[in-house]
C-alpha cells in the first residue's frame, strides 16, 4: 500500500510509474519513427482534412511526448504526490495521442490493401523520396503538381520564411509546379533554386 509522508510517496508505486514510463517511452520512439515514415506517404493515402487531422495529432503527440521525458528524467524514488500524479496524466494523454495516430495509420494500411489510393500521385512520391531528403510534403502543393508538367522542389526547415507551422517541426518539401519548363526556370531563378531542383514529371530520375 503506498504510503504518503509530508507531500512524499515513499514506496514501490513510484518504481511501478517508472517502469510504466520507461516502456511507454520506449515505445514512443516507435510511434514516432512510423508517424514519420508514414507521413512521407501519407498525402496519396488521406484526404485533406484526414492529413491535416493527422498533422494536429501529431504535433499533440510530440509535444505530450517532450513532457513524458522531461517528468521522467525528474522522477526517483521517493518522490512527490505532485510529480506523481503529473506523470500519471501525461502517460494517459500520450497513451491517447498513440491510439489516435495508430486509428489513422490502420486505416491507410486498409486503403492501401484494397487499392484504394492515388497510384499516379503514390509514384510521384517515390520519386521524390528517392531524390530528396525531407520529413512530409505539402499536401495542396502535391494536389497541384498533379495537373502540371515541371516541379521545382524545395526543402523549408522551421527557420524559413514560408514554412507552414501545421507541419512543424518536420522539414517540409516545397513543391511549385508549372505548365512550361520556362516558367520553372524563371521561378528557380528568382527564389535562388538550383536548376537541378526541377523536376519534370512525367520523365525519370
Amino acid at each position: 500500500m503506498a504510503t504518503v509522508d509530508d507531500g512524499w510517496i515513499m514506496d514501490e508505486r513510484i518504481n511501478s510509474l517508472i517502469k510504466v514510463a520507461d516502456e511507454l517511452l520506449n515505445y514512443c520512439e516507435l510511434c514516432e519513427t512510423k508517424s514519420n515514415d508514414f507521413l512521407k506517404i501519407a498525402n496519396c493515402i488521406l484526404t485533406r482534412q484526414e492529413y491535416y487531422d493527422f498533422l494536429a495529432l501529431y504535433k499533440k503527440f510530440d509535444n505530450n511526448y517532450g513532457i513524458l521525458e522531461s517528468l521522467r528524467a525528474q522522477l526517483t524514488a521517493p518522490s512527490t504526490l505532485l510529480q506523481a500524479v503529473s506523470i500519471s496524466a501525461t502517460i494517459k494523454e500520450v497513451q491517447r495521442n498513440i491510439d489516435d495516430l495508430v486509428k489513422i495509420m490502420e486505416l491507410a494500411n486498409v486503403r492501401i490493401d484494397t487499392q484504394q489510393i492515388d497510384i499516379p500521385m503514390a509514384h510521384l512520391i517515390q520519386r521524390l523520396i528517392e531524390f530528396m531528403d525531407f520529413d512530409a510534403i505539402e499536401y495542396d502543393d502535391l494536389v497541384e503538381a498533379m495537373s502540371n508538367t515541371f516541379l521545382v522542389l524545395q526543402v523549408l526547415d522551421i527557420f524559413d520564411q514560408d514554412y507552414n507551422t501545421a507541419y512543424y517541426p518536420m522539414n517540409l518539401l516545397q513543391v511549385q509546379s508549372f505548365n512550361t519548363k520556362i516558367e520553372a526556370y524563371q521561378y528557380a531563378l528568382s527564389q535562388g533554386i538550383s536548376k537541378d531542383f526541377i523536376l519534370n514529371r512525367y520523365n525519370h530520375l
